[in-house]
């Protein structure tokens, strides 16, 4: 029987702890929200032109921030699942 050999970053993650993570993916998520939390953030990014793919930055920007929302939760779920850590 063939025995499969772990990759470095499986055993990474594997060597971090279950609050290492989450502290980890909360900072990710936390820096994804300060943009619309804090208005001079916002500021930067209300902008009507120029359009991106047809919409204004605004809305671009908005869609982006949920599509990485989305890419956080999935990897989350991927090294939950790596690690064995569904509690």
């Amino acid at each position: 029987m063939v025995e499969k050999k772990e990759s470095g970053f499986v055993r990474w993650i594997k060597g971090l702890s279950k609050r290492q993570i989450r502290v980890g993916f909360l900072i990710y998520f936390v820096v994804i929200l300060l943009f619309f939390v804090f208005p001079p953030l916002t500021k930067v990014v209300n902008k009507v032109h120029p359009l991106v793919w047809g919409m204004p930055f605004v809305m671009f920007f908005t869609f982006l921030a949920w599509f990485l929302f989305g890419i956080g939760i999935n990897v989350l779920f991927e090294v939950e699942n790596i690690r064995n850590d569904f509690s």
